[in-house]
């Protein structure tokens, strides 16, 4: 894969769920598989769980009061590796058919760009590094992670290495 330009750009999709059964049955594989997304196309990423929206101006309108919506932010870096032309045809291919996906319980979509002003990109996010680390950035404070799988590996491999 190669780099794509240097400008920055911002994405939001909203994820709303048709009530808290189905956000509790869904919400982690949809965000999990947003997240997934990510760390594959070295994307900052944020998300804000069941989002509160100040008013109709916010791009979007609460179609119920039982309904909750998850707002999820990109922001491209140096890294990233696809543009966001690419990534919405991406996001679209997995989520929307013909069929109602979920049996219309959860609804997929960009956040309108002229309101991404409104829900600026939050200063806590997570920035995927290679492919075992994760930086954790909270305002300037910057904290290092490794996935546990991987760094069970390691430990692994420590523990067989043959004493000298």
């Amino acid at each position: 894969m190669k780099k794509i330009s240097t400008k920055r750009w911002r994405l939001n999709y909203l994820v709303t769920y048709r009530d808290q059964i189905c956000a509790d049955y869904y919400r982690f594989d949809i965000l999990q598989l947003l997240k997934h997304l990510a760390s594959i196309y070295k994307l900052d990423y944020a998300i804000a769980e069941c989002h509160q929206f100040a008013s109709a101006s916010d791009g979007y309108q609460q179609p119920s009061r039982t309904s909750i919506t998850d707002l999820v932010y990109f922001r491209s870096n140096q890294n990233t590796l696809v543009d966001p032309k690419e990534l919405r045809s991406i996001i679209s291919c997995m989520f929307y058919t013909r069929r109602p996906l979920f049996f219309d319980a959860v609804q997929i979509y960009t956040q309108l760009y002229k309101v991404l002003i409104e829900s600026p990109f939050p200063t806590e996010f997570y920035r995927h590094l290679e492919s075992s680390f994760v930086e954790y950035h909270q305002g300037r404070h910057i904290t290092r992670y490794i996935y546990a799988a991987d760094l069970l590996l390691v430990i692994e491999k420590e523990q067989d290495f043959p004493l000298n």
